[in-house]
């Protein structure tokens, strides 16, 4: 709880700051999409950060207010996110977290692509600070995955119950991680139990989200209230087209995104590999990536990589996983290179994260 606190501080100015220096280009769109709705207009499919932006502010379409609104909800949200982290780790730990234990697993919000040159647009990063609806979904989805594993590991009704809910509410915020997770869950219930019976309910909960998607695209896509501001007719399938429009090397982009994974998985032995937590991790990583590199959408949006979210996501949770894999890893062998180069890895994901923030947070103000 306390590195939740720590976490939601340290969020809470890097919000204030890319206000401040004008950093967050999301920020005074999702911001003017609030104000659009609040004058009369519709919200978008992804409607829940707007209209708890609403509720905050009162219902007043005043701009200080929404601002002050938007920076209290990632302030939340990025306090939540590290403290279900942490949560995550403790539950590959088996025990109570030791101290730096919980702040190796809470550093996990800086971890980013590992840098070469000044430019990122390549990277499939770990976290996103610049777009308000991803942000608000880390948590969301996290909640999801810690359910979703508790279910793997335990089947009950109440779990059922819970994910169903978590479904909801991540469709509502934005629907990129359950694109993901409508493939990985099922896929990990059978992996794991081997039997057709056992996906009844899963299958249920799956086609709920599934029909409640069906909905949201016909809201964006075929009624065409996805933005006020922009135009978008609809998906289509284009294999890399939106990667390859900003990746100089895709190859060199998958290296530096997922470097400290690979190494973790390769170098870790039996307590990595045989994490449940990691496998439907990865398994969602993998869902992510090929979400990103198959489809895209047509109009005007083709190119704001929207079907990128979910690859982030999915990330952020590999890396929490692995983090509380690699701990127990740490505890149970002694320290050698292996251990030591996975630590080098993973804290060159952590500086790429704080390089980029400085660059991000003053690209506007120079």
């Amino acid at each position: 709880m306390i590195v939740g606190v720590a976490a939601a501080g340290i969020s809470g100015l890097i919000t204030v700051l890319a206000i401040h220096n004008r950093s967050g280009a999301d920020y005074r769109w999702h911001v003017a999409i609030t104000r659009a709705g609040l004058d009369g207009g519709s919200f978008p499919g992804d409607v829940l950060f707007y209209w708890l932006e609403s509720v905050i502010v009162l219902f007043k379409p005043d701009p200080h207010r929404l601002y002050a609104g938007l920076a209290a909800m990632l302030t939340i949200a990025g306090g939540v996110k590290a403290y279900l982290t942490v949560r995550l780790a403790e539950t590959e730990y088996r025990s109570g977290l030791p101290w730096l234990g919980a702040v190796l697993a809470a550093s996990c919000m800086f971890a980013f692509g590992i840098p070469i040159g000044p430019d990122y647009p390549a990277f499939i990063p770990a976290n996103v600070w610049h777009n308000t609806t991803t942000a608000l979904l880390m948590p969301l989805a996290l909640g999801l995955f810690l359910v979703s594993h508790w279910y793997l590991r335990e089947p009950s009704r109440r779990a059922l119950w819970l994910m169903l809910a978590l479904v909801v509410v991540n469709i509502l915020a934005k629907p990129s991680f359950v694109l993901c997770w409508l493939v990985a869950f099922p896929v990990a219930v059978f992996l794991k139990d081997r039997r057709a019976s056992a996906l009844a309910g899963p299958l249920l909960v799956a086609g709920a989200g599934a029909l409640l998607l069906l909905a949201q695209y016909t809201y964006v896509y075929v009624i065409g209230r996805g933005n006020p501001f922009v135009e978008s007719s609809g998906v289509y399938l284009a294999p890399f087209h939106v990667w390859s429009h900003f990746a100089p090397s895709i190859a060199l982009s998958i290296v530096l995104s997922y470097a400290f994974p690979a190494v973790a998985l390769a170098l870790g032995g039996a307590a990595v590999r045989e994490s449940l937590a990691v496998r439907f991790a990865a398994g969602l990583a993998v869902v992510g990536l090929t979400w990103f590199v198959l489809v895209a959408e047509k109009g005007h949006q083709e190119y704001h990589g929207n079907f990128l979210w979910q690859a982030i996501i999915a990330n952020y949770i590999l890396f929490a996983a692995l983090v509380g894999a690699v701990l127990v890893w740490l505890r149970e062998s002694p320290f050698g290179w292996r251990q030591g180069l996975v630590l080098a890895v993973f804290g060159l994901h952590l500086a790429g994260g704080v390089h980029y923030l400085a660059w991000w947070l003053t690209y506007n103000a120079r």
